[in-house]
């Protein structure tokens, strides 16, 4: 994950926002976008249901 995320930040910061825009939203397409929200972590990152990812919630489930 960490080569993953630094891979994405280089190319983040090459990328016009426009296309970094149209990128993100093919992710969510991609079967594997559906797999990750499995997770209760990464679905209550992505859905940030309080309006921010680092809720109370969530950092009970880091903290277990």
């Amino acid at each position: 994950m960490g080569s993953l995320r630094t891979s994405l930040h280089q190319r983040r910061s090459q990328l016009p926002p426009g296309e970094w825009q149209a990128i993100g939203e093919e992710a969510r397409r991609h079967p594997l976008h559906k797999l990750l929200l499995e997770s209760p972590f990464t679905r209550r990152a992505y859905d940030k249901p309080r309006g921010y990812a680092g809720d109370a919630v969530l950092m009970d489930l880091i903290m277990a």
